[in-house]
């Protein structure tokens, strides 16, 4: 039987240098690194993506009809390994690259009408529900969302409509569906919380399934750091925002499934944290009709879900523990604005992630000085054993206010300043 063969979306094209380089450019780090090739761009439909040097060429073995078995061995020879070695991973991020729509059969480009392609499911100005539809503000093969405004209230909202692919079969489109459905039931029992996405309605019609979720104006996690480049004070104060909307989760036995830093968003009128994208998101004992859904971001992953070898990823669920140590990976961030576990392949990072520890400086990139209190919390956080971090992150939540109340350091309205002399 002849292998399938995938090739990159007829929408998405890696960019050339020579044609970056006549644009007009903003002078940021992104762009910098870009024209330095630290990083590599995939534009789709006008939208850049920046990639990293091994997703570059793993996208780049796709622009002709492959199989992922050729490309397997095609890495397996650069990385002077078996190609069963590296086979689980390079299969996992395959996967990740079809889901979201970078990758797809040949036969499906040779199929598709560009026309119902990119055809947007609602239009500007139409009602949905009790939402007039403002503008669309992302699409993929698997959703879109559009930006939506009440017709009484005036509140604006994200609606996530799902986008069932129309060769899918009935049982992968039901699939789809539940999976889509459990993201905003789960999301409807985290209702409440200030720092937590908020879904304000599930909607399940014959012609389409929507969730409507609060929409917030502001940059990820990163962005806002990079640009902001925030003070301590306002650093720890958004620490501890983070703390307090996992710790609600957690609380909720439920478990999140893909903290980074992406998916904390900063709003831009109040600098209030919100916890967003519950895609993979599970109760800590799932009903028996629930999908176990696994994912992650590589620099994230804790210790113990990677196995010796370092390529391949331990198949286990998350648990409190393993989001402690994500946790900890983003507040380091914050911290240093660097991350505590980096690297060029795979393989070498994943080597760090079991072995090495992070340098803990005592001062931020701006050489403000970090409380005691949160470097002894942080580390405890990133420790390699689950046993030794945090039970969940309602522990670390309660530590963290505990400490930072104590004698010794206190907050006060625009600073924040040690009490030991």
């Amino acid at each position: 039987m002849p292998k399938v063969k995938y090739i990159l979306h007829s929408r998405c094209r890696l960019l050339p240098l020579k044609e970056i380089k006549k644009k007009k450019l903003p002078n940021v780090q992104e762009v910098r690194d870009i024209l330095a090739e630290k990083l590599f761009v995939l534009e789709e439909n006008g939208c850049w993506h920046l990639l990293n040097n091994t997703i570059k060429h793993f996208l780049a073995a796709f622009q002709t009809p492959t199989s992922l078995p050729q490309v397997i061995q095609q890495f397996a020879q650069m990385a002077g390994c078996q190609p069963n070695e590296i086979k689980p991973i390079m299969r996992q991020f395959f996967d990740d690259m079809v889901d979201r729509g970078f990758l797809i059969k040949h036969t499906q480009q040779l199929n598709c009408a560009p026309s119902k392609m990119n055809r947007a499911i609602f239009r500007k100005g139409q009602k949905i529900e009790d939402y007039k539809i403002i503008r669309q503000i992302y699409k993929n093969p698997d959703l879109e969302i559009y930006l939506g405004q009440h017709l009484k209230k005036l509140q604006f909202a994200a609606i996530k409509v799902l986008r069932t692919a129309e060769k899918a079969s009935s049982k992968q489109q039901l699939a789809e569906k539940n999976a889509f459905l459990q993201e905003f039931k789960l999301m409807q029992e985290l209702n409440g919380h200030p720092n937590v996405c908020q879904c304000y309605a599930l909607v399940d019609k014959p012609s389409y399934t929507l969730g409507i979720l609060s929409y917030v104006e502001g940059p990820g996690l990163r962005s806002f750091i990079k640009k902001q480049k925030p003070d301590l004070t306002t650093t720890l104060q958004l620490i501890e925002q983070i703390l307090a909307a996992m710790s609600f989760v957690h609380q909720r036995k439920v478990l999140h499934g893909d903290i980074h830093l992406s998916n904390f968003i900063v709003d831009a009128n109040s600098n209030r944290i919100i916890l967003i994208d519950f895609n993979l998101s599970n109760r800590e004992m799932p009903k028996e009709d629930e999908i176990i859904r696994e994912g992650g971001v590589y620099q994230y992953i804790p210790p113990e879900k990677l196995d010796a070898r370092a390529f391949q990823f331990v198949n286990n669920r998350s648990d409190y523990c393993s989001e402690v140590f994500q946790l900890g990976v983003v507040i380091y961030y914050m911290l240093y604005h660097d991350m505590p576990f980096d690297d060029f392949s795979w393989q070498a990072l994943a080597k760090r992630i079991l072995e090495d520890e992070p340098d803990y400086p005592l001062v931020t990139p701006q050489l403000e000085r970090i409380p005691v209190f949160a470097l002894n919390l942080l580390k405890k956080s990133l420790q390699k054993k689950p046993k030794e971090r945090f039970s969940s992150a309602i522990q670390f939540y309660k530590s963290w206010q505990k400490e930072r109340q104590s004698e010794d350091y206190v907050y006060e309205k625009n600073n924040y300043r040690s009490t030991a002399q």
